[in-house]
């Protein structure tokens, strides 16, 4: 099954790995490029972020979760760490290759270039926060010579009969070859974040928030010009990198190259749940492995939806908070958004919403605004059109979902929508009698992976995870908070001054530099 996974997240950006047998150091270091530019936001400006480290040794598949706990962490001597001790293992493993073959001339060469990273290495121990160890060290440290003198001595070493005259040389060759032969795999998984609160002022590399560019940030000018230096973007010719498509990341809406689910999670606990399904398909390798992906697509989906909606309903919550355990009425509310009606939109649509808002609002209070309200049997609309009525009623539907009172708004209608695609795929290969395993691996999509349930409840509209938020911002004004048109106007604000090619250097004689502009 962990090889399953493995090939499921292969398909997925924030999986950065190295095949030993296709890949090589450049591969992977460029996966990750994209990865680490596909979360908008430069390395210095993010919070640090939990990673899995994924290890294939001969076939034994083993993951392990590096997480952030010191107060001093950030990403840069956290999670940059664990990006150098995997591109370290890496090198080591590409001079292994090296070392087996019969390029007298390349092996000394790399070598050297081994020890070199070693001494780098020594140089900062004493600058970073230690987190893992140095597999340099494991190699070089018995030695007791110097590195300076060591490479001296390896580039003054002959070769006699296809062999170095140095015995620690093909010494430390060997020991390199027997402790990376077995090596197939190595990667980063970085789990998309979701239980934090969204509204708070922090970037995390991978998360799911769709306020995430909305929020009232008064760093954000600095946060994008960052972003935009670091990559050194519209630097030179070729397609200019619009504001437009930096709003567009993966935490905002569902891009089926990434991972949102997380299949590390809980594995221990569903493990024997994948073993007994397996087995139903006795000798169909292929088949199996056709419905985990088909299976994972459906979780992958979900979470993300999930995850948004039960947002959607926190917003809505804070939204319609007027104090502590008191929210608006549906009357009150429609009293509210005519008051925030936009005066520059469609003329037409603004004046038929208002009408069907004044309506709800002038409603005489003996008829009191309740969910089970039929427009159609009012006295008051006997006179409408079949139409008119039907608009009225989504307005008004539209108000309790906001109010979070429509079943439309708890998480058991999100669950069953996901359900049903799961159901439906269990029908296709014929294992509708798991289907309550199934779904208890849904409600880990929803409850975000607590073991403890008792909390949780779906005829909520967001786990305990998310009360927790909301508790914390009840007492605040979302429009403090959120400006949900702030794309729109910081890309008519800013977009010509992002979207045109930068100045760009050009060294000179004296080793100053000059700038070119490019126009």
């Amino acid at each position: 099954m962990q090889s399953v996974i493995l090939d499921w997240l292969k398909t997925k950006q924030n999986y950065c790995y190295y095949q030993a047998e296709r890949d090589n150091l450049a591969i992977f270091q460029n996966r990750l490029s994209e990865l680490l530019f596909s979360g908008r936001v430069h390395i210095g400006d993010l919070k640090p972020s939990d990673c899995y480290i994924v290890n294939n040794i001969k076939e034994s598949i083993s993951w392990h979760l590096e997480h952030t706990t010191h107060a001093k962490h950030t990403f840069k001597n956290f999670n940059v760490q664990v990006h150098e001790f995997i591109s370290n293992k890496i090198k080591i493993k590409e001079a292994s290759k090296i070392f087996k073959g019969n390029n007298y001339l390349q092996q000394q060469k790399v070598l050297i270039e081994l020890l070199v990273e070693f001494k780098k290495s020594n140089s900062k121990k004493n600058t970073q926060l230690k987190r893992f160890d140095d597999p340099y060290e494991f190699i070089f440290s018995k030695s007791d010579r110097d590195p300076d003198d060591y490479i001296e001595h390896i580039k003054s070493s002959s070769i006699v009969d296809g062999v170095f005259s140095s015995n620690d040389m093909s010494g430390d060759m060997q020991q390199i070859i027997n402790s990376y032969e077995r090596l197939k795999e190595i990667g980063i998984f970085y789990p998309f974040k979701f239980d934090h609160d969204i509204l708070a002022e922090d970037h995390y590399l991978l998360e799911i928030n769709h306020v995430k560019f909305r929020r009232k940030d008064n760093n954000f000018l600095n946060l994008i010009t960052n972003f935009y230096q670091a990559n050194h973007l519209n630097n030179h010719f070729g397609e200019v990198f619009t504001v437009k498509r930096f709003f567009a990341y993966p935490g905002n809406q569902y891009v089926p190259h990434f991972a949102y689910f997380d299949p590390f999670k809980n594995y221990d606990k569903h493990q024997k749940k994948y073993e007994r399904i397996k087995k139903d398909f006795k000798e169909r390798e292929s088949e199996f492995k056709s419905f985990i992906f088909e299976l994972f697509e459906i979780f992958n989906e979900a979470q993300i939806g999930i995850v948004k909606f039960q947002h959607a309903n926190l917003i809505d919550s804070i939204y319609t908070n007027r104090s502590q355990d008191c929210q608006y009425t549906a009357r009150k509310l429609a009293d509210e958004m005519m008051k925030r009606m936009d005066p520059n939109c469609d003329l037409i649509y603004v004046t038929r919403e208002y009408a069907m808002l004044h309506f709800l609002k002038s409603l005489p209070s003996g008829k009191l605004i309740g969910k089970n309200i039929k427009i159609k049997d009012l006295e008051e609309t006997k006179n409408w059109s079949q139409e008119y009525i039907q608009n009225t009623q989504a307005v008004l539907d539209e108000l309790f979902n906001v109010l979070n009172k429509d079943s439309s708004s708890k998480l058991q209608y999100i669950v069953h929508h996901y359900n049903s695609k799961i159901v439906k795929l269990m029908k296709k290969h014929h294992l509708t009698k798991y289907k309550e395993l199934l779904y208890d691996m849904l409600l880990d999509l929803v409850y975000f992976y607590k073991k403890e349930r008792t909390q949780e409840k779906l005829l909520y509209s967001f786990n305990s995870t998310i009360k927790q938020i909301y508790q914390k911002n009840q007492h605040r004004s979302i429009d403090d908070i959120v400006d949900f048109d702030f794309e729109d106007k910081f890309i008519q604000l800013y977009r010509e001054h992002f979207e045109r090619y930068q100045p760009c250097k050009i060294p000179t004689d004296d080793d100053r530099s000059k700038f070119l502009a490019m126009l």
